[in-house]
């Protein structure tokens, strides 16, 4: 009896600590996303892109050229996006 105690009181810890660890990575996830400078963001890039691939700031000096962005993401990641056609300019003054 005590065995199965010790038992189910384990696989319910487990399950506590499981869920108490989705709710802060949930949490960071929002913090995240919410100190994102939307300001600073390319406009070729969309809202709604940005927060499915969960982009949370560009790294401009990962680009190589005038046709792709490089973002970091949430998850400790680099995403690049190209595009056909340049959507940045040098401004060489």
């Amino acid at each position: 009896m005590k065995r199965l105690v010790i038992k189910i009181s384990s696989c319910l810890l487990a399950v506590i600590l499981t869920m108490a660890g989705f709710s802060l990575s949930n949490f960071a996830i929002a913090k995240q996303l919410s100190e994102i400078d939307w300001t600073d963001w390319p406009d070729a890039v969309d809202y709604e892109t940005a927060l499915e691939a969960g982009l949370v700031r560009r790294d401009k000096f990962s680009e190589s050229d005038l046709y792709s962005y490089v973002f970091d993401t949430l998850y400790g990641h680099k995403t690049q996006i190209s595009y056909q056609y340049p959507v940045k300019y040098i401004d060489e003054s």
